[in-house]
């Protein structure tokens, strides 16, 4: 009798040194690549795994969240910034950002932009301040959030920034 040999996948895990816990996973190479080169080695370890179907099949129902995907979202300067992320840090990145962008709604809808010096009207404008203020007191028929969005990236670096490797760019 032939015992038939089951496929084995290859897949990067990452663990978090402070306590060996999965952080993240992947099974494609330039997602580890890219997850590797931009997160700080001092703070995470990877191994390499091979697992079978149902290895795999547990994987992805259990740690679903921890699983790595490029996320396309990130802007600086108009251009693209393409980053690696857990599905979790991807569900923290919007969800706080969009709660940044509530928060502000709310504030500047009870306080008209005309309160504040000249100065400081002009950086609430590149908030987006004076646009909500209008948007809530019916000044202006808007669709706000064509004009307003959170800032993923900065968002992004405010909740994991402590994770990324730095980077030094040469001018």
């Amino acid at each position: 009798m032939v015992e038939k040999i089951e496929k084995k996948y290859k897949y990067w895990v990452f663990y978090t040194r402070r306590d060996g816990n999965m952080y993240a996973y992947t099974d494609q190479k330039i997602i580890e690549e890219l997850f590797r080169m931009m997160r700080r080695k001092d703070i995470f370890y990877e191994k390499t795994i091979r697992a079978g179907r149902n290895d795999l099949k547990e994987l992805h129902n259990r740690y679903a969240i921890n699983q790595l995907e490029l996320y396309k979202k990130f802007y600086l300067d108009k251009k693209q910034i393409i980053f690696p992320v857990t599905r979790l840090e991807k569900i923290n990145i919007e969800h706080r950002a969009n709660q940044a962008m509530v928060d502000l709604a709310v504030i500047a809808s009870s306080v008209p932009i005309e309160i504040f010096s000249k100065k400081i009207r002009k950086h609430l404008k590149c908030i987006g301040w004076d646009l909500f203020y209008e948007y809530y007191h019916g000044d202006k028929d808007i669709d706000i959030f064509t004009y307003v969005k959170p800032d993923l990236l900065k968002t992004f670096l405010t909740l994991y920034g402590d994770t990324i490797e730095e980077v030094n760019f040469k001018t």
